[in-house]
């Protein structure tokens, strides 16, 4: 039987996971585009000092295509599944630590009924305190983005590449991101 106090409990602790989850996303993608930008302006500027065959561009290309399709494995889906609700749970207690031995119990012990190993008043009480203790929270996000180290090292290596851009001449970024275009 689900105790009164899940119902806040249920909001609290999605709302909690879903800036556990923007939070993942946004530093996932800044790392991501940070890097991705400075790797192709340093390709860019490799091929127009050494003027690379076209088929050195085709493996460049696809080993590009890996790195950031493993990239995006290692940054995004990896830390996605690794955004479940004790993980939430766990950031929301970083923040009040007085829920510390209030959420996760009160999360396991939702709608157990008589199946579990404790009796259903005392899981009902435990619920209606931790009810109560989460009323009493300021209305506060338990995740805000604060980007890292390696997003802002991503974010400043683009920026360097973009200050290098030759300003008023063309640049044949089609040789580094279209290859299979070029005639030999």
């Amino acid at each position: 039987m689900a105790s009164p106090g899940n119902g806040l409990l249920e909001k609290k602790a999605n709302s909690w996971l879903g800036q556990l989850r923007r939070q993942t996303v946004l530093e996932a993608c800044a790392s991501l585009a940070g890097w991705t930008v400075s790797v192709l302006f340093v390709l860019l500027w490799a091929d127009r000092v050494f003027l690379f065959p076209q088929n050195m561009r085709l493996g460049l290309f696809v080993l590009g295509l890996g790195a950031f399709f493993f990239a995006v494995r290692s940054l995004l889906w990896r830390a996605l599944r690794a955004a479940d609700i004790f993980a939430a749970l766990e950031g929301a207690v970083r923040l009040h630590p007085e829920l510390k031995h209030h959420l996760k119990p009160a999360w396991e012990l939702r709608g157990l009924g008589d199946a579990g190993h404790t009796s259903p008043d005392l899981a009902r009480a435990h619920g209606q305190d931790t009810e109560r203790l989460l009323r009493g929270l300021p209305e506060v996000p338990a995740f805000r983005w604060i980007p890292s180290t390696r997003a802002r090292r991503g974010g400043a290596a683009a920026l360097l590449c973009l200050l290098t851009l030759p300003w008023g001449q063309r640049l044949s970024w089609g040789r580094i991101l279209a290859p299979w275009r070029d005639v030999p």
